[in-house]
Formats: C-alpha cells, structure tokens, sequence
C-alpha cells in the first residue's frame, strides 16, 4: 500500500513538471539531464518516422506514375513489340551509305550564340568543346570511312584504323534497293 502511494505521489510530482515543460513556446530540452536528453532522442525519432512516411508516399506515387506512363509492349530484347536491336538488323549496303568515302577534317564552324552568353568566355569554351570533341573521335587531317571501319589517312598515305564500326539498317523496313 505505501508503494502504491509513493508511486502515486511521484507521478502527482513530475507530470506537471512534464506537461509545463512540453507546452513552453519555444522552450529546448536540456541535452545534460536525463529527461532532456530522452525528449530529444523522442523528437529525432518522431521526425525520423515523419521522413520515412513522406519518403513511402513519394515512392508510392512515382510509382503509380510510372506504372501509368510506362510502355505497355516491352522491349524488343524481351520479346516485346519493339524494334530489334540494332546489332541484329543486316548491314546497310554500301551503295546507301552517305558516309562512305574520304573526308578532309577542317577547323569547325564557331558556335553562334546570338548575344546570349551567360559570361564573358562562354562563346571560347563552347567551341574549344565541341572542336574538341570532333578531334576526340575522328581526329585531325583525313580520315575515312569504308563500309566496315573508320580509318585515319596518315601523312605518307597509309590508313590506320580508328574504329571498327559497321554500318547498319536503323530499321527492317530500310531494306536495300
């Protein structure tokens, strides 16, 4: 009995310390006591669980969305309605081949931005990218294409290769003719 009233008496003493203390405006828990500390280890949970749940919600509706906007036929790979790939499509004939043939690499043509660069180099960095860039995969002076390979024509005449590359059909229905 007297263990029931000193529990009793005990919670009389700290629940209105507990309700003052959670309903100060603006009042942070004291991290150095036990109950401060407990207070904020609730707090960090609560916010925890609130984020979880937000980010349940968002998956759930991306993917709702996707579900509705995904293609309905599958990939052709996977049997579906789409093309094949392209590595499975007939090469295409030299004869339709607009690439076919030796090409003299010159300086490319600048970037014409019509006054809206951002900062002052923006038209400099835009052509070293992409001059750069046509450097990168054909590289400088001739190269040349043949229905199988892209090739660089060196100086003294002779061909090396850059690139194995045979073309192909971007359909079944571009059939030769």
């Amino acid at each position: 009995m007297i263990r029931l009233y000193a529990s009793a008496a005990m919670a009389a003493l700290t629940l209105p310390l507990t309700a003052v203390a959670q309903t100060t405006p603006g009042q942070i828990n004291d991290p150095s006591t036990y109950q401060g500390s407990m207070a904020n280890q609730a707090q960090e949970q609560a916010s925890a669980a609130a984020q979880e749940a937000a980010n349940q919600q968002m998956q759930q509706r991306l993917d709702q969305n996707y579900a509705a906007y995904a293609p309905q036929g599958g990939g052709g790979a996977l049997g579906g309605g789409g093309a094949p790939p392209v590595k499975q499509l007939p090469l295409l004939p030299a004869s339709k081949n607009p690439l076919i043939g030796k090409w003299q690499m010159g300086a490319t043509k600048p970037v014409d931005l019509n006054g809206m660069e951002v900062l002052p180099e923006t038209q400099s960095i835009l052509n070293a990218a992409f001059g750069g860039g046509c450097e990168s995969i054909f590289g400088k002076g001739r190269i040349a294409f043949t229905p199988s390979q892209l090739n660089w024509l060196a100086p003294d005449g002779h061909e090396e290769i850059l690139n194995r590359a045979p073309a192909r059909r971007t359909s079944p229905a571009a059939a030769p003719g």
